[in-house]
């Protein structure tokens, strides 16, 4: 149900290994799969108001969760340049 690609995964695996602070838990994104399906099953109920909504959440946690990649990527970078 979580999604990271590959290159931000490794990422994420490095600043573990580094114990840096906020790669636990580790960000992820919902399955834009997984948003769509929501979406749409939960239309008829919300009167499609799901069709709006499920999109812009997902647009926010994806906005959140570079947030954190780009926060952890700055840590890895000063971690590994510091002697």
């Amino acid at each position: 149900m979580r999604f990271l690609p590959p290159e931000e995964q490794a990422l994420v695996c490095r600043a573990q290994a580094l114990g840096l602070p906020g790669a636990s838990p580790t960000p992820a994104y919902l399955s834009p799969n997984w948003c769509t399906t929501l979406s749409l099953v939960l239309a008829l109920p919300t009167l499609g108001y799901s069709l709006l909504f499920v999109p812009i959440l997902w647009i926010v946690q994806h906005e959140h969760t570079a947030h954190r990649l780009g926060t952890l990527r700055r840590q890895l970078e000063s971690a590994l340049h510091t002697p």
